[in-house]
C-alpha cells in the first residue's frame, strides 16, 4: 500500500504543475554540516545538522496559481552527503545509502520520504563555492532527473 501510495504522490506532484503554478528552485550545499535522522514511529526523519560533511539539497517549491485551492503548496528535497575532502564523486545504487540520500515530499496532507538506493549522483566541484550535480535516481518505478550548480549557503 505504502509503494501505491508513494506512485500516485510522485505522479501527482511531477505532473501537476500548469503554466500558472508557481515553481522556486533552489541548488544549494553546507559546509560543516550532516544528516541525521530521527525517528517518529517507523518513519526515519532526516534533517541537516552541524556536522563535518557537506550536504547538498536540491529544493522545489510549487504552488498552484488557483487562488480557490487552499494549502496546495507543495515542498519536494533531495538530500545527500559527501566528505568535504572530494572534488569529484560517483555513487552508485546502495552507494546512495552511505551517503544519506533522501527523497522527502511535503504538503499540508501528507509527506513521503523514502531513503533512495536506486539511480545514480555525479558531482564535480566548480570551485569553493559551486558544484555542478547531476541527480538520477529512481523512487518505486518513477525516474527523478535533476541537474544544476549548486552554491554554497550558510546553515540557518
Amino acid at each position: 500500500m505504502k509503494t501505491i501510495n508513494s506512485l500516485l504522490l510522485l505522479f501527482l506532484v511531477l505532473s501537476s504543475c500548469s503554466k500558472d503554478d508557481i515553481r522556486i528552485e533552489s541548488f544549494e550545499f553546507f559546509e560543516n554540516s550532516t544528516i541525521i535522522t530521527e525517528s517518529f514511529g517507523d518513519t526515519q526523519f532526516p534533517t541537516i545538522e552541524n556536522g563535518e560533511n557537506l550536504v547538498f539539497d536540491y529544493e522545489i517549491f510549487t504552488e498552484s496559481g488557483d487562488e480557490r485551492v487552499i494549502d496546495d503548496e507543495v515542498s519536494t528535497s533531495i538530500i545527500f552527503e559527501i566528505n568535504p575532502d572530494l572534488n569529484s564523486f560517483e555513487f552508485i545504487n546502495q552507494e546512495l545509502e552511505e551517503v544519506n540520500c533522501y527523497f522527502l515530499v511535503f504538503n499540508s496532507e501528507f509527506s513521503i520520504i523514502e531513503q533512495v538506493s536506486q539511480g545514480t549522483i555525479m558531482g564535480n566541484q566548480i570551485d569553493n563555492n559551486s558544484w555542478k550535480i547531476d541527480i538520477d535516481i529512481t523512487i518505486d518505478t518513477k525516474e527523478i532527473n535533476v541537474n544544476g550548480i549548486f552554491n554554497m549557503s550558510e546553515l540557518n
